[in-house]
């Protein structure tokens, strides 16, 4: 299965204490809708990210160059029943991403290294990973762990976001599920419940939400869960 953003969608982030949250959270939930694939308590995200020998995919970032790549596995939930492999490409200010759904064991090689499996896949994502790994020897990075709560605006296909607990993982070795029902130990990003807000668009941001965004908020930052991540996984294993 294919899932195939084929705009560039426009992507806002915030850091905001969790006070702030709050009545962010009070703001939004007045006028915007839950997300009906998240509903009222929000779900839990775990990604993999790849990156290469060189890690050029953080690097990228922290240089802030208007063209990156990232590939990553991604589950909700802890649920194996639906998984997917992802392309987020950034281009100036525009975000496009490709997916596809894939197996637990597909899941499972990949992490290893083993991208055999998905060589005679068709979609997009797969052929790039393949080239990417045959170019420059990508592989599983370091896990993202954090929990989401989403609203949602139909207008320019609005989306905004709560992602909470940020924590990283895959310090000794990468898994996708939580095995025998024993969570691995993960490390808090932020200590203080800082909350990452992303408001997410694909046209423009419409006058009354824009007009929702309080003074506190700021200007949007250059906030990547996977260089936040990261450099904690980095910190600890030197």
């Amino acid at each position: 299965m294919v899932l195939t953003q084929p705009h560039g969608r426009h992507e806002l982030k915030f850091l905001v204490s969790y006070a702030e949250y709050l009545t962010l959270k009070s703001r939004f939930h007045a006028v915007l809708d839950y997300d009906r694939n998240a509903g009222k308590d929000g779900y839990f995200i775990r990604s993999i990210y790849f990156d290469d020998v060189n890690e050029s995919a953080y690097y990228d970032k922290t240089a802030g160059l208007c063209d990156r790549v990232k590939y990553r596995l991604r589950a909700y939930n802890n649920n194996p029943d639906y998984i997917v492999l992802e392309c987020k490409k950034k281009h100036n200010k525009f975000v496009n991403k490709n997916s596809a759904v894939i197996t637990p064991d597909i899941c499972r090689s990949l992490i290893e290294s083993d991208f055999s499996m998905i060589e005679n896949r068709d979609e997009p994502v797969c052929r790039e990973i393949i080239m990417a790994y045959r170019d420059s020897g990508i592989k599983a990075s370091v896990t993202v762990d954090y929990h989401r709560e989403a609203y949602v605006y139909p207008v320019s296909n609005l989306r905004v976001t709560f992602d909470k607990e940020l924590h990283a993982a895959g310090m000794s070795g990468f898994n996708m599920f939580y095995e025998d029902g024993n969570p691995e130990i993960t490390l808090p990003v932020y200590l203080n419940n800082s909350v990452i807000v992303e408001v997410k668009y694909d046209d423009s941001l419409p006058e009354y939400i824009r007009n929702m965004l309080p003074s506190f908020m700021g200007v949007p930052l250059p906030i990547s869960k996977y260089c936040l991540c990261k450099n904690l996984y980095k910190s600890v294993r030197c």
